[in-house]
C-alpha cells in the first residue's frame, strides 16, 4: 500500500459519506451508494446456467462478488446466497475499487480473491472498512 494512503482513505470515506447525506457515525448502506452512483447490482440468483449454481453457495469458498466491466461503467455481481453482513462487506470492497479508480481485468480463477491483487486489494480492503 502506498505511503499516506490510510490518511487519504479516512478523508475520502468522510467525503463519500457526506455526498450521500451521512455523518461519520451513521450506518453506511452500500446499496444506496451504488444506486446514487449508477452502479447496477446483479444478484447471482437472477442469472441462468450451470455457473450460477456453482457460485451460488453460502459457504466460505463461494464467490462473494465481482466487479465486472460493462461498457464505460461497471456492474457488481453479488452472491445473494450469503448472509447480508457478508454481502454488505463485499459490496463496500467492490465499491472501493470503483471509487479508487482501480484498473482491473476479470479473473475468476481463484474464488477467494478478485484478479487485482497486491496494493489495489489492500487499498480496497482499507477503504471499505472506513465506509
Amino acid at each position: 500500500m502506498r505511503r499516506g494512503f490510510k490518511t487519504e482513505a479516512k478523508s475520502l470515506a468522510l467525503e463519500l459519506r457526506a455526498e450521500i447525506g451521512l455523518d461519520a457515525h451513521a450506518p453506511f448502506d452500500p446499496y444506496t451508494f451504488a444506486s446514487e452512483y449508477g452502479i447496477p447490482v446483479v444478484q447471482l440468483s437472477d442469472l441462468d446456467g450451470g455457473a450460477r449454481d456453482h457460485f451460488l453457495r453460502a459457504d466460505g469458498s463461494a464467490l462473494s462478488g465481482a466487479l465486472i466491466p460493462n461498457g464505460s461503467g461497471v456492474v457488481i455481481l453479488e452472491n445473494d446466497a450469503q448472509p447480508l453482513t457478508r454481502r454488505r462487506t463485499t459490496m463496500c470492497h467492490e465499491l472501493a475499487h470503483v471509487v479508487l479508480e482501480h484498473k482491473f481485468g476479470v479473473s475468476l480463477s481463484d474464488e477467494r480473491k478478485c484478479g487485482l491483487g497486491g496494493d489495489q486489494e489492500a487499498e480496497a480492503d482499507w477503504l471499505s472498512g472506513r465506509c
